[in-house]
C-alpha cells in the first residue's frame, strides 16, 4: 500500500498539470478571438456592390403540375428572384466584418439567409420533381444549386442519382469536384455517398 501512494500521487499531480494547460490554452483561444473580434469592429465600411450576388434566371423551366408542394417551391423562387442572394458559408459573422467592416453585417446576414432559403427550396424542388418523373427539369434546378455551390447533401445525392441513372455517370466525378471545393462541414459527407452512387 505504501508504494501505491506515491503513484498516486503522480497520477493527481499530473491530471492538475494537464488541467492548468488546458486552462491557460482556453484563456488564450478565447484572449485571441476577443481581438481578433475588436479589430474586425473597427474595420471600415467596404463596398459590396461587386460581390458575387445569386440571380436566380428568368428563364426556368415551366412545369405543369396539380403538385401543391411543387407549385409553393416555384412560386417561392419567383418572390426570391428581385432579391439580393450571397453565399457566405464557412464565413463566420467575425470573418464578414473583417472583409466587409460590421455596418455591412446586418445586410450580409440578409443575404446569406436568403442563400440558405434558396438552396433549401432548390433541393427539395429538385427531390419532388424527381420524385414526380420530371427528369430533366429537376436536374435543370438541382445543377443550379450546384452553380450555387449549395453544401445541402440530397442536392448532390440526387443530382449524382439521375446522372447514374441517365447514363451521364461521367458528370458525377465534377459534381465530386464541385463537392472537393466546399468550405462546408458536409463536405465530407457528400463526398462518401457520392462515391457510394
Amino acid at each position: 500500500m505504501r508504494f501505491l501512494f506515491p503513484f498516486i500521487l503522480i497520477i493527481l499531480l499530473l491530471f492538475r498539470l494537464k488541467l492548468k494547460k488546458g486552462d491557460r490554452s482556453m484563456h488564450d483561444r478565447d484572449r485571441m478571438f476577443w481581438e481578433r473580434e475588436s479589430e474586425a469592429n473597427s474595420v471600415r465600411k467596404q463596398d459590396i456592390e461587386h460581390l458575387h450576388y445569386i440571380t436566380i434566371p428568368e428563364n426556368l423551366p415551366h412545369i405543369e403540375t396539380n403538385h401543391l408542394e411543387i407549385q409553393k417551391l416555384l412560386h417561392q423562387l419567383e418572390v426570391m428572384r428581385p432579391m439580393k442572394i450571397l453565399n457566405l458559408t464557412g464565413m463566420s459573422n467575425t470573418d464578414i466584418k473583417m472583409e466587409y467592416g460590421p455596418a455591412n453585417l446586418p445586410f450580409l446576414s440578409e443575404c446569406d439567409d436568403r442563400f440558405t432559403e434558396l438552396a433549401r427550396t432548390i433541393a427539395s424542388l429538385g427531390h419532388l420533381l424527381m420524385e414526380e418523373g420530371f427528369i430533366s427539369q429537376a436536374m435543370y434546378y438541382l445543377e443550379f444549386g450546384i452553380s450555387c455551390n449549395t453544401d445541402i447533401i440530397s442536392n448532390y445525392v440526387d443530382l449524382a442519382t439521375l446522372y447514374h441513372q441517365s447514363g451521364k455517370d461521367e458528370k458525377i466525378s465534377a459534381l465530386t469536384s464541385q463537392a472537393e471545393a466546399l468550405p462546408s462541414l458536409s463536405k465530407d459527407v457528400i463526398l462518401q455517398k457520392l462515391q457510394a452512387i
